[in-house]
């Protein structure tokens, strides 16, 4: 059965954590919404500098993270960090639960993810066939499970097993989106990289802006997941800790570059008409136009398969690890911290991350957009957590051993702070790419919170004599 003693197994290198932590941020979102990003950007410009903005926003935190994480060895990441600098278990908690609503939405949005990139293929061309409508959404399903079922193996037998899937698959999808990123320079023109759709009458520069602010204010979702080598920082092998820190900040830096050449190399080849739609072009719409052709739009669909499984590889190994935090804490069920006597693996907390995966298909493609933006408000509560323990243990605790020390100090952990706050404000200023919308995500907002206090209630008589153990 395992023991919720027992540590995790010490496996992982450099190789594997920049592969965790790049593969997290760049999944399959650059595929599946490419248009839409163009279309409601007015542009490669706007998406590109929205990218841009966001690295921006978030290099504080990941500085912040590349401090705590060699710091504190322990999966839960924020869970422990907040614990330790405020030592309030109803402050931790609070965290913890979004930190778990941020990632146990990225399991079923992964399954989704899958069966829409494929869904569309099969129905193309044959739009309006019930048959056809039909066995895509089996072939959706069935394709959603298989792969939830493949990834919760590799991370069931072992961490080494997780990561060589990670690794061999980061580096397809980086090949396949520079092969993208050379088509659509080399078939592209200047001009049609540089234009900016005015809506309205509106200005150049007013246009930019506006879309600026809408692609940035997504990046709390697309450019998630530096953080899960945090995660994983228990499983630290024979690498230096201080490498761990630089490999975290190594890996939101590599894919916002990513994302912003992909938005330049994709919008370059594009008609103006893709801006003038009344909607948002499709997947392989964008693809077909933006390459020109079946081979690059293949090609590309090839690392989007790749990003997915990568990302999706990334969140279940990071889910598994809140909830083994949690388990650890006594903020769930301490069955959750058990550790596989022979793997090395939290067993049981995968095999929860695999019922919340198989689930995603049977939602469809409309919970895509609610998800991410859902996903999105969790993590930025997660990274304002993680900002204001680096910013207190720097004030409290300044004699800690830093193996990784942030540039900045505690002047880089307040701006953490600041920029945190500042995507939050993103996510709840209406008609903003992630602001929540009426009344859906209000309700599994409020439904989520509703449930948070009555976790908290039930397992409220331990909280206090065992959030210590998230140390």
């Amino acid at each position: 059965m395992g023991t919720p003693n027992k540590e995790l197994a010490r496996r992982l290198r450099a190789a594997d954590y920049f592969t965790l932590g790049f593969g997290a941020c760049v999944g399959t979102g650059w595929i599946i919404l490419m248009g839409e990003w163009l279309y409601f950007a007015q542009g490669p410009v706007a998406a590109a500098a929205g990218f841009g903005l966001a690295f921006l926003l978030m290099l504080p935190l990941a500085y912040c993270y590349a401090e705590l994480a060699p710091m504190f060895e322990r999966s839960g990441g924020a869970i422990v960090y907040v614990q330790k600098a405020f030592g309030r278990p109803v402050l931790t908690f609070t965290v913890a639960w979004f930190m778990l609503l941020a990632y146990g939405v990225l399991c079923p949005w992964e399954t989704i993810a899958i069966g829409s990139l494929t869904s569309e293929a099969l129905s193309a061309g044959v739009a309006g066939a019930t048959d056809s409508a039909v066995a895509a959404h089996g072939v959706q399903i069935a394709l959603g499970c298989l792969l939830a079922l493949i990834v919760a193996a590799a991370n069931y037998f072992g961490s080494q097993l997780m990561a060589a899937l990670q690794k061999y698959l980061t580096y397809l999808l980086i090949l396949t989106g520079l092969a993208v990123v050379v088509g659509g320079f080399g078939d592209g023109s200047l001009a049609a990289a540089l234009h900016v759709g005015t809506p309205g009458g509106e200005g150049w520069g007013q246009s930019v802006a506006r879309g600026t602010l809408w692609m940035a204010s997504l990046a709390p979702f697309f450019l998630a997941g530096f953080e899960t080598v945090a995660q994983g920082s228990e499983e630290r092998g024979a690498i230096p800790a201080a490498r761990l820190g630089k490999t975290l900040v190594l890996a939101l830096m590599s894919a916002a570059l990513f994302y912003v050449l992909v938005c330049f190399a994709l919008g370059a080849s594009l008609p103006d008409a893709a801006y003038r739609a009344s909607e948002a072009p499709k997947i392989l719409q964008t693809l077909r136009s933006a390459l020109h052709g079946e081979a690059l739009a293949r090609v590309a669909a090839i690392g989007a398969l790749a990003g997915l499984v990568t990302t999706f590889n990334s969140f279940f190994y990071g889910t598994a690890r809140v909830l083994l935090g949690m388990g650890r804490a006594g903020f769930l069920p301490s069955a959750l911290a058990r550790v596989h006597p022979r793997y090395g693996t939290p067993h049981i907390a995968i095999l929860v991350c695999l019922v919340l995966s198989v689930a995603g298909p049977f939602f469809g493609r409309a919970w895509l957009v609610p998800f991410a933006t859902i996903g999105g408000i969790g993590f930025v509560v997660v990274y304002l957590g993680g900002a204001m323990a680096a910013r207190r243990l720097r004030k409290t605790c300044p004699d800690l051993e830093r193996p990784y020390k942030m540039p900045g100090g505690a002047g880089m952990a307040a701006l953490g702070v600041v920029t945190s706050s500042v995507l939050l404000a993103l996510c709840l200023v209406p008609g903003l790419g992630n602001a929540l919308g009426w009344p859906l995500d209000y309700e599994i907002l409020g439904g989520w919170c509703v449930l948070g206090a009555a976790t908290w209630l039930v397992y409220g008589r331990r909280r206090h004599t065992s959030a210590d153990r998230t140390t």
